[in-house]
């Protein structure tokens, strides 16, 4: 870890502790329980899988999301994408080869179709569409850091030297305030383009090896704003002297904090919002502060916040009001056609 650690801190432009933008969103598929979208069509160990990941994957800092903010390690991806994803690109390729030989069968008389391929496609995506829970049980094991809401502190899932207390978790356990945020440049071409990640890290690493995390920001392609909004998140959330932030992806774990509890009452807040919402009007909304964190001048909020920086949204349900369009156009596709795109795309890449 020291390496790493020394590797992304060269050159790295350290983040602010303030929070000027005040504005978080995350999107939640929470809404699928009303369901016009929810076709499981070949996917008949959709439950099992979801009961996998819920209860022996995922872990108490996920299932209690009140309390506990996940944090992915950007280091686990690699592995992680090859072992969940070569069974469809395989799946994917072998399709293609079919179309290709059915072509050349209807082009070229002298020319069979090779039926096993087909059979042995369709049968190797119905495999892994339904096994692969097994999968994720092996390779989708959390691995990243976790912010204790409720005790203020940062815990990560590996082994960190300088013997670091331990929570209950037996994970190596720092206040939160020991953390220092910093945005690296992992990439620049000849163009001038370049890719952020954000990195948390202990203050004292030279103590603490290995209490150090690199995060992946997908939206920080040119600037450091996307990182510094996500730390902005994560210290917003480790404030338990607010509510939640008030995001789809945290909805339903509103009844279940005290001070969030409490400011819903006192503001009349709709218990399902969020989860009322479709996916697609989430996304964007997503997309629309994406915009304006791309456009948010953070330097001259941190150095004049009276001026610069702004509120964070009180009543969000009010300002993003769910709009029935996305459901009316969704209910527009007859049923039968939604199933048998969920289906075709199942035989055809095993997703």
């Amino acid at each position: 870890m020291g390496f790493n650690y020394n590797w992304f801190k060269g050159g790295a432009v350290t983040l602010s502790n303030q929070r000027v933008f005040n504005r978080y969103f995350k999107e939640s598929r929470a809404y699928e329980h009303r369901k016009t979208d929810n076709v499981m069509g070949l996917e008949f160990t959709r439950n099992v899988g979801d009961y996998v990941r819920e209860n022996l994957i995922m872990g108490r800092y996920f299932t209690q999301r009140e309390r506990y903010y996940p944090v992915f390690s950007m280091n686990n991806n690699v592995l992680k994408i090859l072992a969940l994803y070569l069974p469809s690109i395989y799946g994917g390729v072998a399709s293609l080869a079919c179309v290709f030989f059915f072509i050349m069968a209807v082009l070229f008389s002298d020319v069979d179709f090779p039926w096993w391929l087909l059979a042995a496609t369709i049968g190797w995506n119905f495999f892994w569409l339904n096994f692969r829970f097994a999968l994720n049980f092996i390779f989708n094991k959390f691995k990243g850091a976790y912010i204790d809401r409720e005790k203020q502190t940062i815990s990560f899932t590996w082994h960190v030297s300088g013997n670091p207390a331990k929570n209950e978790f037996g994970h190596a356990t720092f206040p939160l305030s020991d953390i220092e945020a910093f945005a690296s440049l992992q990439l620049r071409n000849q163009n001038g383009g370049s890719a952020y990640a954000l990195c948390l890290a202990h203050k004292d690493h030279d103590s603490y090896d290995g209490a150090f995390l690199q995060i992946s920001v997908p939206d920080s392609a040119h600037n450091t704003n996307f990182c510094q909004m996500e730390w902005e998140l994560i210290q917003r959330f480790a404030d338990n002297t607010l509510p939640l932030p008030d995001i789809p992806d945290l909805e339903k774990f509103r009844q279940l904090d005290p001070v969030t509890v409490a400011y819903d009452k006192k503001h009349q807040r709709p218990k399902f919002h969020w989860r009322n919402m479709h996916v697609k009007q989430q996304r964007a909304i997503e997309a629309e502060i994406e915009k304006q964190v791309n456009s948010f001048f953070f330097n001259s909020a941190i150095a004049d916040p009276e001026r610069y920086a702004q509120k964070e949204l009180e009543k969000p349900w009010r300002t993003w009001k769910v709009d029935k369009k996305y459901f009316t156009d969704e209910e527009a596709i007859p049923l039968w056609k939604r199933r048998g795109r969920v289906v075709l795309r199942q035989l055809i890449v095993g997703v």
